[in-house]
C-alpha cells in the first residue's frame, strides 16, 4: 500500500492515491471497505487538515486573506469529498461530511465574527472615501446637555 503522498497539491493527490491503492486493499484485506475508510480518514486528517491549518493560521493579522483561504479550502475539500463518495468506505452515510466538519470546526466557529469585522472595516473605508470625495468633515454630535455633562465630568479630574 502506498502511503507516501506526492508533493502535489494535497487536494489533487487524494483521489489518485485512493485509485491506486484500492486494488491492493481489495486483494489483501478481508474487509476492504473498512480499510479504505480508514485510509481515506488518514489522508483527510493528515495532509488535508495540515494544509487547512497552515493556510488559516493568520486569522487575526489578515482577515481578508483568511476569508479567501477559508472559502477556497472549504470548496476544494468538498470537491474531494464528492469524488470520494464513489468509493465504498464501509461507514455510515455522512461519514465524509463529519470529517469535513471536524477539519473546519475551529475555523468556522469564528467565521461570522471575522466576516462582520471585515465588512465593517470595508464599509468604514468606503464611506470615509465617499465623504472625503465630497469634502465633508465629520462633526461630533452632542445633545443639549452634552457640553454641560462633559464639562462637569472633566472638571472633576
Amino acid at each position: 500500500m502506498q502511503t507516501h503522498l506526492p508533493a502535489l497539491d494535497p487536494f489533487e493527490s487524494v483521489l489518485p492515491l485512493c485509485d491506486s491503492n484500492k486494488p491492493i486493499i481489495d486483494f489483501v484485506f478481508p474487509n476492504p471497505a473498512t480499510v479504505m475508510g480508514k485510509f481515506v480518514l488518514a489522508l483527510l486528517h493528515g495532509r488535508i487538515q495540515e494544509t487547512v491549518t497552515n493556510h488559516l493560521y493568520d486569522r487575526q493579522t489578515n482577515q481578508d486573506k483568511f476569508l479567501r483561504n477559508l472559502s477556497s479550502l472549504y470548496s476544494k475539500t468538498k470537491r474531494v469529498i464528492a469524488q470520494l463518495e464513489s468509493f465504498d468506505l464501509g461507514a455510515e452515510s455522512g461519514f465524509l461530511d463529519k470529517i469535513v466538519e471536524q477539519i473546519f470546526r475551529r475555523h468556522l466557529e469564528s467565521y461570522v465574527t471575522v466576516e462582520i469585522q471585515c465588512l465593517q472595516r470595508k464599509f468604514k473605508r468606503i464611506l470615509g472615501g465617499y465623504y472625503q470625495s465630497l469634502g465633508h468633515q465629520k462633526k461630533t454630535q452632542q445633545g443639549r446637555f452634552g457640553n454641560y455633562f462633559s464639562n462637569i465630568f472633566y472638571s472633576n479630574f
